[in-house]
């Protein structure tokens, strides 16, 4: 912008020097004519006429970056739009990719759930279906350890254990409290890790350890959670396995009231 003012300017200046050099170079030929006075004259009438070319042939050439700096101004305005809408095209790309990114993550997430979710036909008992669940979930996820309780009457009782070594049945639970009742309570996955070594410790016959990582999954059927399923782990989960249990939390829940119905 401040070249296409400066060219202006010149163009103006310009502009004023030749008229001037015009009117001059007429008044002296008028004079010349009119005299008929001798090479006095002729001097001033070459200088104006050379003065008069010099300028015409400036402003010509002003004129010509004129017209450039307006076509490069118009050329850089398209350069900017087709820019604009080049970006605005990839960003919609972009947009499309994740959802479609997405809607194979969904797909693949309930095609892993259906892989290792027990079927239930010839299933009787919600306590077989829950036992068959723990032991699929030891074989695709290396769960050391599971449990899985059913909500009665306000409260969290055992229905099936998978390697549990304990003397006594682990207690039963309210709603909110322990860890379990506090997943059950908020009806979301929750992963706790750091377990300390009184929590429960993990017997087989190369010895006894510690689980390191616990997964709480609330099995949830219209906006109730009626049971939960609890695992134990000595290795760290990655985030595609922890989609597969959050998912967990809605898919389990018919197949739990079909079975209890």
């Amino acid at each position: 912008m401040q070249h296409f003012n400066k060219y202006r300017s010149y163009l103006l200046s310009v502009m004023i020097v030749f008229v001037i050099s015009m009117l001059l170079l007429a008044v002296t030929i008028w004079n010349h004519l009119l005299k008929s006075v001798e090479s006095n004259q002729h001097g001033w009438l070459f200088i104006w006429l050379c003065l008069a070319i010099l300028s015409g042939i400036m402003m010509l050439v002003i004129t010509y970056n004129l017209y450039n700096e307006k076509k490069l101004k118009s050329y850089i305005a398209e350069v900017k739009e087709s820019e604009r809408k080049g970006i605005f095209s990839e960003s919609e790309v972009i947009k499309e990719n994740v959802n479609d990114i997405k809607e194979t993550k969904d797909i693949n997430v309930k095609e892993a759930i259906e892989e290792f979710v027990p079927d239930i036909k010839g299933i009787k008992t919600v306590e077989s279906f829950a036992d068959r669940l723990l032991k699929s979930l030891a074989s695709k996820f290396q769960m050391v350890q599971g449990l899985c309780y059913q909500e009665s009457k306000g409260n969290f009782r055992t229905i099936a254990k998978f390697a549990f070594t304990g003397e006594k049945d682990p207690e039963s639970f309210k709603l909110g409290v322990t860890l379990g009742g506090q997943a059950a309570a908020n009806q979301e996955m929750m992963l706790v890790s750091n377990i300390p070594e009184s929590y429960f410790k993990i017997e087989s016959g190369l010895g006894k350890s510690y689980p390191k990582h616990l997964v709480f999954v609330p099995v949830i059927y219209k906006k109730k959670t009626i049971a939960l399923i609890e695992m134990a782990y000595f290795i760290s989960l990655d985030e595609q396995t922890l989609s597969v249990f959050r998912e967990l939390t809605g898919y389990l829940g018919e197949r739990f009231v079909k079975i209890m119905k």
